[in-house]
Parts: structure tokens; C-alpha cells; sequence
């Protein structure tokens, strides 16, 4: 069974952005290494981010029109959807509860700032772990294929 992650909002607006972290580990997404679970909460959180904070001139420069629109295809097609179960407490910002609510049900949660999780507060039963873009990709790194050529 493949693992199942949790991408925090800031991992996608990373990847808009374009972090080379965020962008491998959607890399590593799109290469079947991990599911990804989200709801519908995050998705329409996702738009109002992208319509509100990036369409500034330094976002513009950055970010192509196609760039939101292909990340948001991605999460909708292959992403699993969950329903959000509101859970109280879990975070610094009561805003990002709903997202723990659904990690509670992956392997990992995958946050640019671990800090705003209170990953302590978490039900013994969740088996949920903690982990930075970076660690993500240390994870689920691809095995690099070996070419040597094997002369005799």
C-alpha cells in the first residue's frame, strides 16, 4: 500500500511559486511514490489564495495563468477527497484545523511551517506524522536508475 499524505496549502502555493522542494514532491506525486488526500475545504482554499495573494505584479512574474490551473486539475483529479470533521485545538490557527481533520486519516502531513501544528495534540489512534517539504522528498525520493555500461 502506498503512503498517504496531506499537503498543507503553503506546499502548493510553494510549488506556484516555485519552489524546487514543492515542485519535486508533486514530481514525486505524479510518479505514483504516495496518494494524497484533500477536501473540498482546501481546494476552495487554494482559489481564494491564488485570487487573493497571487495575482500581485512579483506573483505575475513568477507564476503563469497555466501554473494555478494545472495544480488545481492535479488535486481534483488525483487527489481523494475527503470530508472534513472539524477537530478543535489542533493548531496554532484555528484556520488550519480542518486540515489536520483530514491528516488525521494519512500517514503524514507535509507543512512548510511543522511549527503551527501542535502534532502532540493528536489522538494516540492517528498514526499521523509530521514532515517538511524537504523531508517529504528525502522520503520518497525516486531511486535514480544505474547506466553504467557494463563492458567485458
Amino acid at each position: 500500500m502506498k503512503p498517504k499524505l496531506v499537503l498543507d496549502t503553503n506546499v502548493y502555493v510553494a510549488a506556484m511559486l516555485g519552489g524546487r522542494g514543492a515542485l519535486k514532491l508533486l514530481h514525486l506525486w505524479r510518479l505514483k511514490r504516495f496518494e494524497v488526500y484533500t477536501s473540498k475545504k482546501q481546494i476552495e482554499e487554494l482559489y481564494i489564495t491564488v485570487e487573493k495573494h497571487l495575482q500581485g505584479p512579483k506573483a505575475r512574474r513568477i507564476i503563469t495563468a497555466e501554473v494555478p490551473e494545472d495544480m488545481l486539475y492535479l488535486l481534483s483529479a488525483r487527489a481523494e477527497l475527503l470530508p472534513v470533521r472539524r477537530v478543535s485545538k489542533l493548531s496554532r490557527d484555528r484556520d488550519d484545523d480542518w486540515i489536520i481533520a483530514i491528516a488525521l486519516k494519512s500517514d503524514y502531513l507535509v507543512s512548510e511551517n511543522t511549527q503551527d501544528v501542535n502534532i502532540q495534540a493528536l489522538p494516540q489512534s492517528a498514526n499521523t506524522k509530521m514532515l517538511t517539504i524537504a523531508q517529504a522528498v528525502r522520503l520518497f525520493k525516486e531511486s535514480e536508475p544505474s547506466h553504467r555500461n557494463r563492458s567485458g
